[in-house]
């Protein structure tokens, strides 16, 4: 029977994005992740920003692995 004291074949999710950067309308960096290991990030911009436009940049986490967004939520 498996422990979960014994290491995962899989120390890295294959399919979760670990860099990503957002940027708005004038193409000015808004926010940048590096190392990421969650399925799903939060983002809270202090102070709030207004923009018409939101473009997000991936990293793919192998080159034969596709980027997917699930949602986007903006309140």
């Amino acid at each position: 029977m498996e422990t979960s004291i014994w290491s995962h074949a899989e120390s890295v999710m294959p399919f979760v994005v670990s860099e990503y950067q957002v940027f708005d309308e004038k193409k000015q960096l808004i926010y940048e992740q590096r190392e990421n290991h969650q399925t799903r990030n939060e983002i809270h911009c202090e102070p709030t920003i207004e923009t018409s436009e939101l473009t997000f940049r991936f990293v793919r986490p192998a080159e034969n692995v596709p980027v997917s967004v699930f949602g986007v939520d903006i309140n």
